[in-house]
Order: structure tokens, then C-alpha cells, then sequence
């Protein structure tokens, strides 16, 4: 795929109408590589999603959203959980959010415990 390159004699609506574009690109790319597990690319599309100058608001809270969710499902709860919040806070009234928000939490408390009875049975 060709890249197209701004220069100073491109019209401003071409260079907005492409930035959108790729940000669909990534952010639909990170939902396909979701939903196939390949969470490590899910990151890669929505990180790039999030670095195009212009990107919406509505936008930003797809990719920490769907960032967050890789960040999860790798056991990378304390990620997961800032670009959950993230996301949260661009868009307050989203439940998915929430609910994977809330499974990220857990899974820190989880970790947490497993770690203080690894830790009580070294010492005891």
C-alpha cells in the first residue's frame, strides 16, 4: 500500500479526508486482530491510531478502548486500566468500558492475592 504524503500544495479537506481514513484503518484493524487474539497487533493499530494528528474524540475512546482490552487479555492490568480510563473519560456513558474497566481492576486484585500467598509461604 502506497502512502500518500502531504505537501504544501495539497487541499486541506484531501489531507483531513485521508487522516480519517487511516484512523478507521487502525482502529478497525485493532478490532479484527481482537477478535482473532492477536493482541500485541490489536496495540500496534490503536497506538498508530491515536498518534494521527486530528483524531476525534469519538476516535481516542475507540482506540484506548480497544488498546485497553489487548492490555488485558495480556495480563497487563495496570495498562489496560489507564487506557480504559482513558477511554472512560472521553466517553462516560459507555458500559463496555466500564464493564472491561472493572474485569482489569479485578484482575489486579486477583494478581495481588496470588501474590501475597506466594510471598506468606516464603516467609512462613
Amino acid at each position: 500500500m502506497a502512502a500518500h504524503h502531504a505537501t504544501e500544495t495539497d487541499d486541506p479537506n484531501i489531507i483531513k479526508e485521508i487522516r480519517e481514513i487511516d484512523i478507521r484503518l487502525h482502529l478497525n484493524s485493532a478490532l479484527a486482530q481482537l477478535k482473532t487474539n492477536q493482541d500485541a497487533e490489536a496495540i500496534r493499530s490503536a497506538t498508530r491510531a491515536l498518534e494521527i494528528d486530528g483524531i476525534s474524540e469519538f476516535d481516542k475512546a475507540k482506540a484506548y478502548y480497544r488498546r485497553g482490552q489487548a492490555y488485558e487479555r495480556g495480563k497487563e492490568h495496570e495498562l489496560a486500566i489507564e487506557d480504559l480510563k482513558r477511554a472512560l473519560e472521553l466517553n462516560p456513558n459507555d458500559s463496555g468500558v466500564l464493564t472491561e474497566l472493572n474485569r482489569a481492576k479485578e484482575g489486579v486484585k486477583m494478581r495481588r492475592e496470588m501474590e501475597k500467598k506466594a510471598y506468606s509461604k516464603l516467609f512462613s
